[in-house]
C-alpha cells in the first residue's frame, strides 16, 4: 500500500527549511489523505514569531484567506511575498473543476525581502533576533523550485486519491477535521456559515445541520466558543484592553463580546482578568 500524504510530505521537505502544507477545503478524503493540523498553518520561526504579536497575526490571516480565495478563483498556482516579508508558492489542487486544497511552500527568503523582513522585525523590537531567524528560512528558492515541489505533491494526491475506492473516502470525517482546523486558524475573520459553505462548496443548510449533529451546538456557537477560548488567553497573559480584545478575537462590537463573555464564563472580562491576575500573583507583562 502507499505511503499516506503526512509521510510523503515529511519525506519531500527533509534537509530543507522549507514549510510544506495543505489546507483542505472539505472534500470526502481517505484517512491516507488526512494530514494534521501543524500541516495547515506557518510554524516556522521567524512565521511564528511574528503571529505571536495579535496585530501581525490577523495582517497574517487576512494576507492567507485573500491567498486561498484567489487560488480557488483563478485555478492557477502564483508565487509571491507576504506582509511580512516572506515568499510563498501556492498551488490549488483541483478535482472535477473545483478547488479542493491548496498547497502552500514557503519560508522562503529572497534578497529583494530581506529590508521588508528587517523592518516587521524593527517594528516590533525584535531586531536582535533578526540574525537568528533568518537563518531558519530557506534562502532564494526559486518559483520553478516551488513549481516542482507543487507537481510532486499533487500528482501523489491524485494518486492516493484515485488508488482507494470511492466509498473509501469519508466525507463527514474529513469535512469536520478540514472546518475544525479552518476555524482554528481563522477564529478571527468573517466565519459565517454562508462564507464557510461557499469556501467549502457545500450546501449551506447541510453545513450546518451536521455540524450542529456532530457537536450539539451551532456553528455560529462553536466560532463564538472558539474566540471566548482566545480572548480568555489574552486577558490573562496580556495587557491588552479589553476593546482591543474584543475586535482581535472577531467579536463585530464590544457590547457583545460582553455579554458573550459573561454567558461562557459568568463574569465580566475585567473581573475575569481580575481574578487570574490575582491567581498569578501579579499583572501579566
Amino acid at each position: 500500500m502507499y505511503s499516506s500524504l503526512c509521510d510523503f510530505l515529511q519525506v519531500l521537505k527533509h534537509n530543507t527549511k522549507l514549510q510544506i502544507g495543505i489546507i483542505f477545503l472539505g472534500m470526502p478524503r481517505h484517512e491516507l489523505l488526512i494530514l494534521p493540523f501543524e500541516y495547515t498553518i506557518h510554524k516556522a520561526p521567524y512565521c511564528w514569531k511574528m503571529k505571536s504579536n495579535y496585530d501581525n497575526e490577523n495582517h497574517c490571516l487576512d494576507c492567507r484567506n485573500k491567498a486561498i480565495q484567489k487560488a480557488q478563483k483563478t485555478m492557477k498556482p502564483f508565487f509571491g511575498m507576504c506582509v511580512n516579508g516572506v515568499w510563498e508558492y501556492m498551488h490549488p489542487i483541483v478535482i472535477d473543476s473545483h478547488v479542493i486544497g491548496v498547497i502552500f511552500i514557503g519560508n522562503i527568503l529572497r534578497e529583494s525581502s530581506r529590508a521588508r523582513i528587517t523592518q516587521c522585525l524593527r517594528e516590533n523590537a525584535w531586531e536582535n533576533e533578526e540574525e537568528a531567524l533568518l537563518d531558519t528560512m530557506e534562502y532564494d528558492t526559486s518559483e520553478e523550485t516551488c513549481r516542482k515541489y507543487a507537481q510532486l505533491i499533487d500528482s501523489y494526491f491524485h494518486l492516493l486519491y484515485m488508488a482507494v475506492p470511492a466509498k473509501e473516502h469519508r466525507s463527514q470525517k474529513t469535512l469536520m477535521i478540514d472546518l475544525q482546523n479552518f476555524i482554528h486558524e481563522n477564529y478571527n475573520s468573517n466565519l459565517s456559515l454562508e462564507n464557510l459553505s461557499k469556501t467549502f462548496h457545500y450546501n449551506e443548510k447541510y453545513l450546518g445541520r451536521y455540524f450542529k449533529s456532530q457537536h450539539g451546538c451551532s456553528l455560529k456557537e462553536y466560532i463564538c466558543r472558539k474566540r471566548i477560548e482566545h480572548a480568555k488567553q489574552l486577558l490573562a497573559d496580556t495587557t491588552m484592553p479589553v476593546s482591543e480584545i474584543a475586535v482581535s478575537t472577531g467579536f463585530e462590537t464590544i457590547p457583545y463580546f460582553n455579554k458573550r463573555f459573561r454567558e461562557f464564563t459568568g463574569m465580566t472580562p475585567t473581573n475575569f482578568r481580575k481574578r487570574m491576575q490575582k491567581k498569578s500573583g501579579g499583572t501579566p507583562l
